[in-house]
């Protein structure tokens, strides 16, 4: 794979101070980055451009042509700028696809991690060939192995699922099974909740080392963190605190050096900020990435970041006109080609103002994406069949993305958050008992409707008893609500009006 040389087109969204420790390290010597190449040099400007949303831009599968002669980064692969990064050991690369925002735990086609695949790639290049190679290739392979280590040990720290496995293989057990076993990955690996009895086809992860002494090494490193909280996540900046008491903490300053994010390609401190405009950046939890704010001109900071530059209903209105919730219900749970078929152009909207907010679940917009109808509680549908029938359509939709493996979460977390039940609800419904909040088909098997509004449900007895003071006050009362997933409330207010202001406009 050949690299481009380093241009001064734009720098790297990486702290000086953190490049500079990073360039003094022996392993980067005579290494360029393509973070400096003009190839990543139009995907920076294309994330710090309004409106771009991050994931299509770092999440981006196959490699432009001088980066892979060898097709391992064809698109069919689903391979991402950081499986790449950790195959040929660009830190820097790293360094700026963290501070982003990049998914540490995305699955390439055969179920590789990013951290996987590094490991993996540690394991082949320790080979006894390499030892026995002239001086110079011996030391340049040397120096990318150490790069190599270097992004596992920055995904590990960035709470990587270190447990995933691929073909037999656990990140652990690639590093025992080197021929030099990382003992600095090992350690960091088992500090970080790696499992060390976790038993694949390949045996235990101390299986895979030959001397006595190395296993004896190993059961130490397993007492001394056994049971240990794992430790907190690294900030994605990478200044070497903790998320916590670094971009979590308190909106800090946007770095005056880095490109403007207004999409000039200009550094922020020659751009923006001339004409008074100041960004601060701050960590946001459900989107999982620093995002940036921008201080408006009545002096309060407003979200500003590339994925999610405009409030959520302009995002919908600006394509589409509004009309009232209740005359938008009209098209729920009717099997008329839903979203996909009736506005095709409304999924780019949903992507790229719902999905990467945090504010809709990927798998309940990908349901939404391909079924033929848009599932509301309380929207009406014939009969108890057909709503199962519905109902189980959506959820054998759910399930072939769980089975597309891309995304890290649990099971039962992605189940929770998209499967519909009959009645078009939560498949998993809660008891709405005062302080109880008991799981339909987990906790307890068939939850009791209440009799007269036939909407709310209850575990119990005593469950109804202590929730009927407020209860009754809206038991079958028009406006109760009725229990729906976060993403049928987006559904709800923001997607549902659009798409009959747009049918009302059609059908005019």
């Amino acid at each position: 794979m050949s690299l481009s040389v380093r241009t001064s087109i734009s720098n790297p969204l990486v702290s000086d101070e953190a490049l500079k420790k990073l360039m003094a390290e022996p392993m980067m010597t005579s290494y360029i980055s393509v973070a400096y190449s003009s190839q990543w040099h139009e995907r920076r400007v294309q994330f710090t451009s309004p409106g771009t949303s991050r994931d299509s831009v770092i999440h981006l599968t196959g490699l432009p042509g001088g980066l892979d002669d060898d097709g391992v980064f064809s698109g069919d692969k689903l391979r991402t700028w950081l499986h790449y990064a950790a195959l040929v050991g660009d830190t820097v690369l790293v360094m700026e696809l963290v501070r982003l925002g990049a998914c540490v735990d995305f699955k390439d086609i055969t179920g590789q991690t990013p951290l996987l695949f590094g490991m993996r790639n540690l394991k082949a290049m320790d080979h006894p060939s390499v030892y026995a190679a002239p001086p110079g290739p011996r030391e340049e392979v040397l120096r990318t192995i150490e790069r190599v280590a270097w992004i596992c040990c920055v995904l590990i720290q960035q709470h990587a699922e270190v447990n995933a496995e691929y073909q037999g293989d656990t990140p652990l057990h690639f590093a025992c099974a080197s021929l030099n076993c990382r003992w600095d990955l090992v350690t960091l690996l088992l500090q970080y909740g790696a499992d060390p009895h976790k038993r694949t086809a390949k045996g235990l992860p101390v299986d895979c080392l030959r001397a006595d002494a190395d296993k004896r090494r190993f059961r130490q490193l397993v007492n001394q963190f056994g049971g240990q909280l794992r430790p907190p996540r690294l900030c994605p900046c990478l200044s070497g605190k903790s998320l916590i008491d670094c971009h979590s903490s308190a909106r800090t300053p946007y770095p005056l050096e880095f490109m403007c994010r207004c999409g000039s390609s200009r550094i922020y401190r020659q751009c923006c900020y001339t004409r008074g405009i100041r960004l601060h950046e701050q960590w946001d939890e459900a989107q999982q990435c620093i995002v940036i704010w921008k201080t408006s001109a009545t002096g309060a900071c407003v979200p500003t970041s590339s994925s999610s530059s405009q409030p959520l209903c302009s995002i919908i209105t600006d394509q589409f006109s509004y009309v009232p919730a209740e005359v938008a219900r009209q098209l729920c749970n009717v099997r008329n080609g839903g979203v996909k078929e009736l506005y095709p152009d409304m999924l780019q909207t949903i992507n790229r103002g719902l999905v990467p907010r945090g504010v809709m679940d990927p798998a309940f917009a990908y349901a939404l994406f391909h079924a033929d109808f848009i599932p509301m509680p309380g929207g009406g549908f014939p009969n108890n069949e057909m709503g199962a029938q519905m109902s189980q359509d959506w959820n054998n939709l759910v399930d072939d993305y769980m089975a597309a493996g891309y995304d890290p979460r649990p099971r039962i977390k992605i189940e929770r958050a998209a499967k519909i039940g009959i009645f078009c609800g939560p498949f998993y419904r809660e008891c709405e008992g005062v302080g109880c909040s008991k799981l339909e088909g987990r906790e307890v098997q068939v939850l009791r409707i209440c009799s007269a509004c036939k909407l709310a449900v209850y575990c119990g007895t005593g469950c109804q008893r202590s929730a009927w003071p407020a209860h009754k006050t809206v038991c079958g009362k028009e406006g109760q609500e009725v229990q729906m997933l976060s993403s049928q409330k987006m559904v709800q207010e923001f997607v549902l009006p659009a798409l009959a202001g747009r049918m009302s406009k059609m059908n005019k």
